[in-house]
């Protein structure tokens, strides 16, 4: 019996030990990930820790990725702007996260979720999550609550790829969604000139403007973190990314149901006219939320002037002339 229990004990020895160095052999492995579109994160989050001054943090998916010019908007808010959107199966609630401990007293929060399920809800891709921080590892210390399981129960298939990068050579994407669509400052620089879409519109992933989208435990967790940034002295707002026109279901007075269960769930004022964000289809890319370069610059004269408006000032925002 005794040697039974020996030989089990043993096995388990062996089979952490043998876990634990597959474990650490894959995240002191050279990063593998850093090419591909997830490996922009690490260089937003650089941004948003060393950043100087008062600043403008745009959170969202990858409507603000695609949709904002942060340059554009410094020249009229006269500090600067961090553009902090990348991937919206990623959650909108880890990207809040990682903004915890880089909050300052004058900053301003613009929070710009797409009206989606996944956006508005505690959803959270572990796997994705894991190619992110694959170039710094430091943002895994934002997780929160039970993100962090699902991290480890999605370890290993980004071990797998990870592996498979290093044995056949990792990717290496030449078209938008890669790292090198972005500029030093985060913002999209891929020229996007025309439509990619049939009938210009995705009729497979249409807007739903319902509150039906919207969970109960992401409102409170928004709300929790509106309280965290007026405690650092930080402005909180509610706006919305671009959307196109063809994919909205709903009629007017179906849009200002939703706009106005916004107003009165959130803690934080929403800045934005809910139809200002509802384009031409001509303004639009490869989905119903990604804009190509003119709609770059529309969406980010729209969100400008609202900042503007909230400030102060009143100047006029015009980027007709600015126009790529």
């Amino acid at each position: 019996m005794k040697q039974t229990i020996r030989i089990i004990v043993a096995l388990a020895l062996a089979l952490v030990l043998g876990i634990t160095v597959i474990v650490a052999a894959v995240l002191i492995m050279p990063e593998r990930f850093d090419e591909v579109y997830f490996g922009e994160m690490a260089d937003k989050y650089e941004r948003l820790r060393t950043v100087e001054g008062e600043k403008v943090v745009i959170i969202g998916g990858s409507s603000v990725a695609f949709g904002v010019n942060s340059e554009r908007m410094e020249r009229y808010l006269g500090r600067p702007v961090v553009n902090f959107g990348l991937y919206g199966p990623l959650g909108t609630t880890i990207m809040l996260d990682l903004t915890r401990g880089h909050i300052h007293e004058g900053d301003i929060v613009v929070i710009a979720a797409e009206p989606d399920h996944q956006t508005m809800s505690m959803t959270f891709n572990g796997e994705g999550f894991w190619q992110c921080c694959d170039s710094d590892f430091t943002m895994l210390f934002k997780l929160r609550g039970d993100k962090i399981g699902q991290m480890l129960g999605s370890f290993w298939i980004y071990a797998q790829k990870k592996l498979n990068f290093y044995r056949y050579g990792k990717a290496q994407p030449n078209d938008v969604y890669s790292h090198s669509s972005f500029n030093e400052r985060g913002d999209m620089v891929f020229r996007r000139n025309d439509v990619d879409m049939d009938d210009w519109f995705d009729d497979e992933v249409l807007i739903d403007l319902d509150p039906s989208i919207i969970d109960d435990e992401f409102i409170d967790y928004v709300n929790d973190y509106v309280a965290y940034c007026r405690r650092q002295g930080a402005t909180v707002y509610w706006s919305y990314p671009p959307m196109n026109i063809l994919a909205v279901q709903q009629d007017y007075e179906e849009r200002l149901v939703y706009a106005t269960y916004l107003r009165e769930h959130l803690d934080c004022e929403v800045i934005s006219n809910l139809d200002d964000y509802i384009l031409w289809p001509g303004y639009f890319y490869d989905t119903n939320y990604h804009v190509n370069t003119r709609g770059m610059s529309v969406h980010t004269a729209n969100l400008t002037q609202d900042l503007v408006n909230m400030i102060g000032g009143g100047e006029r925002v015009d980027m007709t002339l600015d126009a790529p």
